[in-house]
């Protein structure tokens, strides 16, 4: 097609993510990326703009990185896709050995992170956690456990769980029948010390009262983008997790390990094993994981969670370029991953 048709063709047929049609639309011919070269997009003309939003986040190495492109046609000449159910692959083993790691890296009061479960988007990461923790409060005998609460202002993404979690009323009111209530914990606009004083102690009377039908809290750690760069400190972060909910949660449920680590930026359920976790996708297809604790996995061997491409192998070859190219390890972007936490004594997988 030449620009003119794939403009025609686009205003017909492509429903644009977050974008209302009749906008679109009337904005005319949109603007078609055809290629990319570093930081730069060049569109079906030849015209050059700067990616200054990274691809949304995605794309943090800049486009057709030499050592990133060539991990990816080095994993499509062996296998581009094997599913995970009944089978295990040699880039999710060595990918799942350096999160791990990593997130065995930072620092914390709680059990060590030791299985990672991946999926295919930072919505399906969310979901992961959600199911682990409701399952995990489920099978310990804590029935009660039902609820999630998650902050004011939040976004975890565009699935029903998410959502659910989710307090954007723009993205989210019109779905309202469908989810699930969520306890709500004002979150802070601003790290000021006066008002977090005064909304850690708003939480705490929250978790007084309803802490103890609550599976675990749902945050975005330190800045809530969606919600317009609503920022709070680590501090109040790691006073809410390892404090007010930890106090009205059982005995045995970890605190928010490494929650208020700077680089950890997606959402995460903390006060509880489930943490999803985040990396660039330098190869273009998804991949996300969730990290989980020993305490999860001895609970959760009938547990049923599923992703249609959980380490896709060529989502997967790259990340030790991406490692080598940031020269320090996996690097957290914006969307989400999943880990798992699971005991020494062979569990089931989740």
């Amino acid at each position: 097609m030449d620009p003119k048709e794939l403009a025609g063709a686009d205003l017909r047929h492509v429903w644009h993510p977050f974008t209302q049609a009749d906008e679109w639309e009337a904005d005319g011919p949109p603007l078609i990326i055809d290629r990319a070269e570093g930081c730069e997009l060049i569109d079906v003309h030849g015209k050059r703009y700067l990616d200054g939003v990274s691809s949304l986040w995605c794309n943090v190495h800049g486009h057709r990185h030499p050592a990133l492109d060539a991990a990816v046609k080095a994993q499509l000449d062996r296998v581009a896709h094997s599913t995970l159910l009944g089978l295990a692959s040699r880039p999710s083993i060595e990918l799942a050995t350096r999160l791990v790691a990593f997130a065995n890296r930072i620092e914390g009061d709680s059990a060590p992170f030791q299985r990672a479960f991946f999926s295919d988007s930072g919505s399906s990461a969310v979901e992961v956690a959600l199911k682990i923790a409701f399952q995990c409060q489920q099978q310990r005998g804590h029935t009660e456990r039902t609820r999630f609460a998650a902050l004011s202002e939040a976004y975890h993404g565009d699935t029903l769980g998410s959502v659910s979690v989710g307090g954007i009323d723009l993205f989210h009111e019109i779905y309202r029948p469908l989810l699930f209530d969520a306890a709500r914990v004002t979150a802070p606009d601003r790290p000021d010390p006066a008002v977090e004083a005064r909304l850690l102690e708003r939480a705490t009377n929250l978790f007084a009262t309803e802490g103890h039908g609550i599976a675990a809290l749902v945050v975005e750690p330190l800045v809530q983008g969606a919600a317009g760069m609503r920022m709070h400190s680590a501090g109040w972060l790691r006073r809410l997790a390892r404090g007010k909910c930890h106090r009205h949660s059982d005995d045995s449920a970890h605190r928010g390990r490494g929650k208020c680590h700077a680089n950890r930026r997606a959402s995460e359920p903390v006060s509880h094993d489930g943490s999803p976790f985040a990396l660039p996708t330098p190869c273009r297809r998804p991949l996300r994981a969730t990290t989980t604790a020993a305490t999860s996995a001895c609970y959760l061997c009938t547990g049923f969670v599923s992703a249609p491409l959980s380490a896709n192998p060529a989502a997967n070859p790259p990340h030790p370029a991406v490692h080598r190219v940031a020269g320090s390890g996996p690097r957290p972007s914006a969307n989400a991953c999943s880990i798992a936490r699971s005991p020494a004594s062979n569990p089931g997988s989740p």
